[in-house]
């Protein structure tokens, strides 16, 4: 089923809460929330949303090690990992070879 209509359906049914706000309630808010998310991170622009959420509930950006940590195993390229770092592709590979001894797409084969 297309992303586009699943968030179609989504702000329609969200409509109904605004016009009957009574029937509206934490645990109500918290699972639309969490709909909301999970169906952006399925769109083309997963990683950019994946990026802006955790720069929201994150007062820090992440350093190298838990970027590398935290996304190891997923799809990503070199220059997705130095954008989650807040790097540029040869600031991140210069660094992860600092802290890893090793170049990133070696060590990730090996992992």
């Amino acid at each position: 089923m297309n992303n586009d209509f699943l968030i179609q359906k989504y702000i329609e049914g969200m409509l109904f809460y605004f016009d009957k706000p009574t029937f509206i309630n934490e645990d109500i808010l918290i699972i639309k929330l969490k709909e909301i998310v999970l169906l952006l991170c399925q769109t083309k622009n997963a990683l950019v949303i994946q990026q802006i959420l955790s720069q929201l509930f994150s007062p820090t950006s992440y350093s190298l090690k838990q970027v590398i940590e935290n996304n190891l195993f997923s799809h990503f390229t070199m220059d997705d990992f130095a954008q989650m770092a807040n790097l540029s592709l040869s600031s991140f590979k210069s660094v992860f070879e600092k802290n890893y001894n090793d170049s990133p797409a070696n060590y990730i084969r090996n992992k």
